[in-house]
């Protein structure tokens, strides 16, 4: 079984919303509060737009060719962190895969998509 962690492409973008709507499901189970609104449709539109603009990068987690998670990131900036950084806004393993390293390979990658960058 072979871990592969890639950027996400346009392509991707309904797997993606796929896994967005199962982090919020996820959250609002937790939380035991329906705190988030989802629609697929929306979610992908979004994906592929931000994707595309260059504002998102997507990493995809797939093991043996399936998807099984995914981690999305964009740079910030402020004076404070003297220039710029990198936010993890997204970061979802799929329940059957979880505690098997692949969270730890996709901040591996965004660790070193931010190193690249300087």
């Amino acid at each position: 079984m072979g871990i592969n962690i890639a950027r996400a492409e346009i392509h991707d973008a309904d797997t993606i919303a796929t896994m967005v709507g199962e982090l919020l499901h996820d959250i609002m189970a937790a939380v035991n509060d329906k705190v988030f609104g989802f629609d697929h449709a929306d979610t992908v539109g979004r994906a592929c737009a931000w994707m595309k603009s260059g504002l998102s990068t997507v990493l995809l987690a797939k093991l043996d060719s399936k998807p099984v998670g995914f981690l999305s990131l964009y740079e910030c900036y402020a004076l404070y962190t003297r220039g710029v950084y990198g936010t993890i806004p997204e970061f979802y393993v799929r329940s059957p895969h979880r505690s098997q390293g692949i969270g730890s390979a996709l901040l591996a990658e965004a660790k070193q998509i931010g190193q690249t960058r300087g």
